[in-house]
């Protein structure tokens, strides 16, 4: 299992992007204007806020000085909730399922000003992905992958199963050179938006191998109902993705792992059960972007320790 640390995308990471801020559909706030509940309106932290009260013409506290925060219960005190990432910036949002949506092609350029061996890219909506990296003005990087797919089981889907876009990709395989320009292309041949509601960059580190009896499981939000004559409502929700597995380790990376333990509490990250192998069948079910729920260390063989990891997607 490779384990990537997301490196926080600052306004000095994000060199350009293709998508606009404001974007279609997003306005910017001005202290002249009255707002009624419910406008949402945008600020340079690059956050979107929705009014929960109405506020007269010519107020000059921004915003952001008089929001609720995420998970905060609304009431009469403030005039603004936080909702989220502008459409821009919100495939960099980790802590909260949001998507950067793009009608074409979208490209951002990223340069980090460290070293980058990994980068990830989830919950998309595109049918092939470039990545380029270039080092003072040179290409020293190009990988260009196809996430068009079609589960083939037998001769009837091998001539009509209907083609899939895979929604992920590990690359672990990036030039680490501190002067590195990172470009990220996505394309849709389909015709659609395209979308990606995670891009992530870092460092993998090795915390073990997978070993048999690895389980996919979810939890299920939905509420399900019955009446007095038997009759169902369902009430549909989000399901979270989990993974229960045991990882083996050879004795002198236990250490290390410990410290990462210690660095990822309450943190996200991407945990990838096969590494970077995203054509093999098992590849998504063992991809979490999230957190660990446990993560005890076994000492008790004299050579490798076992790793026992539930995670859970953010």
């Amino acid at each position: 299992m490779i384990v990537t640390t997301p490196i926080p995308i600052t306004d000095a990471i994000l060199t350009s992007s293709t998508v606009q801020e404001p974007d279609a559909g997003e306005t910017l706030w001005v202290s002249t204007s009255a707002y009624a509940i419910d406008d949402v309106r945008l600020r340079p932290n690059h956050r979107k806020y929705r009014c929960v009260k109405a506020i007269p013409a010519n107020t000059v506290t921004p915003p952001e000085n008089d929001a609720f925060l995420a998970g905060e219960t609304v009431t009469a005190a403030k005039s603004w909730q936080d909702i989220g990432a502008t459409n821009r910036r919100a495939m960099f949002e980790l802590e909260r399922n949001t998507v950067t949506t793009s009608a074409g092609t979208m490209t951002v350029v990223l340069t980090p000003g460290q070293r980058v061996g990994s980068l990830f890219l989830g919950g998309m909506q595109a049918t092939k992905v470039t990545v380029v990296v270039t080092l003072a003005g040179q290409e020293i990087y190009r990988r260009a992958v196809s996430r068009i797919a079609r589960r083939t089981t037998s001769w009837k889907t091998y001539f009509f199963g209907k083609f899939i876009v895979l929604p992920s990709l590990l690359l672990a395989d990036l030039p680490p050179s501190t002067g590195a320009v990172i470009t990220v292309t996505l394309e849709n041949s389909f015709g659609s938006p395209v979308k990606c509601a995670a891009l992530v960059i870092g460092n993998g580190e090795f915390i073990g191998n997978v070993q048999k009896k690895a389980k996919s499981d979810a939890l299920n939000f939905s509420n399900t109902t019955r009446d007095f004559a038997g009759n169902v409502t369902f009430v549909p929700r989000r399901t979270v993705p989990r993974t229960d597995q045991v990882l083996e380790l050879p004795k002198g990376l236990v250490n290390t792992v410990r410290d990462l333990r210690t660095a990822l509490n309450a943190k996200v990250a991407v945990w990838s059960g096969l590494d970077d192998f995203s054509d093999d069948g098992y590849f998504e079910s063992l991809l979490i972007l999230g957190f660990y729920r446990q993560f005890s260390i076994d000492l008790d063989q004299q050579k490798e320790a076992l790793v026992t990891l539930e995670l859970e997607e953010i």
